[in-house]
Parts: C-alpha cells; structure tokens; sequence
C-alpha cells in the first residue's frame, strides 16, 4: 500500500517538472516571437497574434493531464477492486 501512494506520489512529480517544463518552453517561444514582430513594422497582423504560438504548448498539456487523469482513475478503480 505504501508503495502505491509513494508510485502516485512519484508520477504526479513528474507531471508537475513536464508541465512546468513545457510552460517554460511557451513563454520563451511566445517572447522570442513577439519580440521579432515588433522589430518589423511592416507586418499587418497585431503582435497578440504571436500568442497563438502557445496553441502548439497548450495541447499537449491538456493531452499530457488527460491521460494522467484517466491512468490514474483507472489505477484507483483496479485497487479498490482488489481490496475487496
């Protein structure tokens, strides 16, 4: 029992350090991009359309927490079974 929780403990670690790392990854792109519009005046678009550029870090975020969610539930429901 104890090694589920600290398994769980382990998994949930190292979602949190993907996440984190993946959110660095966005905010550096995202200013690297914004930075290199505004340095072109010639563009016709408003620099928050540099923003979009997140989109390509927020999907796998939400796939990444999804499939934690759904493994996890699944991992809690063959447990209880097993217990009983």
């Amino acid at each position: 029992m104890k090694t589920e929780k600290t398994n769980a403990s382990k998994s949930k670690t190292v979602l949190f350090f993907i996440n984190v790392v993946i959110i660095i990854a966005m905010i550096i792109h995202v200013a690297i991009r914004t930075d290199l519009h505004l340095q072109h005046p010639e563009y016709s678009s408003p620099a928050a359309i540099e923003l979009l550029n997140s989109l390509y870090y927020i999907i796998p975020l939400t796939v990444f927490d999804i499939i934690f969610l759904l493994l996890s539930k699944r991992k809690t429901k063959t447990n209880m079974k097993k217990q009983k």
